[in-house]
Parts: structure tokens; sequence; C-alpha cells
């Protein structure tokens, strides 16, 4: 028995096995598709602990007074 490996792009898979399922009945004994499933690893955008202080300003677009002043200073 001869066998044809095909490589199909994951866009093009369900026309070529719509090719494959409508040719002649008893050409094709038996049909398989194996998905690659992609693989997608997870990045942290931070790698660093984020404080309580620091936690509370990330939602809002200013910080209050006294965390500007804290920050200016931490930066001295």
């Amino acid at each position: 028995m001869a066998k044809i490996i095909l490589d199909v792009a994951d866009e093009n898979l369900d026309v070529v096995q719509t090719i494959l399922d409508n040719l002649k009945a008893g050409l094709i004994l038996s049909q398989k598709v194996e998905k690659s499933e992609p693989k997608t690893v997870y990045t942290p955008p931070q790698n660093r602990i984020i404080r309580e202080e620091e936690q509370m300003s990330i939602g809002r677009k200013y910080l209050n007074p006294q965390a500007f002043k804290a920050k200016l200073h931490k930066k001295v």
C-alpha cells in the first residue's frame, strides 16, 4: 500500500479535505488529519512584585499628590 503525506496550511485544510472526500469511493482507504496546535508561551508583562501603593495608582491616569511627591523623592 502506498502513502501520500501532505503538509497543508491551516486555512486551506477544509478545502483539501473537501477535495479528498469527493474523490471516487474506494480510492482512499483511510484518511487521518493531524492538526498542529499553536504553541503559545505566557510571558508576564512585568517580572517584578507590584507593591500595594503602586497597585492603587495603576488604574488611574494621574497620581495623587502624595504619591507623586513620594515618586519624586524615590528617584533622588
